[in-house]
């Protein structure tokens, strides 16, 4: 019969899987606690590296944050601060593209107000575009998988632009949604999966 050993790859921060050695011969010797000591050795590398790059993406993140409350300064209309929110979102949460878009409540319309990681066709297009707001717009964050949100737009854009997961997360000013913030993913929609952070 074939030996093999199987162990966890398991640190105190998180569980990484499972080593496995298969012998088909049967001629392995049987020994547990080195495989443990392996493993052991594995999770500590890979909480390592975990660690190296969650670190690597705060600092994105905390850079992203501050050219933004930098250049936010230096704005002079609503429309170039949208632009600078839509840059900012691709390091913030790691998402490919992003879409700003404000209500107009007394028109019963949305504009959207800037496109950020699109082809320059799709973001020329789509800037300034004006929709009607047909049902009632999201007042929490919302997740979306495997759907192109450029449907609802209505005539004038594509209706898959390649997106396979989106997050949509509403602007408050003094309680009241004036937009949304609509960041996408194009590969990977875990990358938008609901989450605390």
């Amino acid at each position: 019969a074939a030996v093999g050993e199987v162990v966890e790859i398991a640190s105190s921060r998180r569980h990484y899987g499972l080593l496995i050695a298969y012998d088909p011969e049967g001629i392995m010797l049987d020994d547990t606690a080195v495989m443990q000591g392996y493993a052991r050795l594995a999770a500590t590398a890979l909480d390592s590296a975990t660690s190296i790059e969650e670190t690597r993406l705060e600092a994105a993140r905390g850079r992203a944050l501050l050219t933004l409350s930098e250049a936010l300064t230096d704005i002079a209309s609503i429309d170039a601060m949208a632009m600078s929110l839509a840059r900012a979102t691709l390091d913030v949460i790691g998402a490919d593209r992003a879409i700003v878009t404000f209500a107009d409540w007394g028109n019963n319309v949305a504009r959207i107000a800037a496109c950020y990681g699109y082809d320059a066709a799709f973001e020329s297009t789509a800037t300034g575009m004006s929709v009607p707001l047909e049902d009632p717009p999201p007042e929490v964050i919302q997740y979306i998988n495997a759907e192109s949100l450029t449907a609802d737009y209505g005539g004038g854009l594509p209706e898959d632009t390649g997106n396979v997961a989106h997050v949509v997360v509403p602007i408050a000013v003094d309680g009241q949604v004036e937009g949304w913030l609509t960041a996408s993913v194009t590969v990977d929609a875990q990358r938008l999966a609901p989450n605390a952070e």
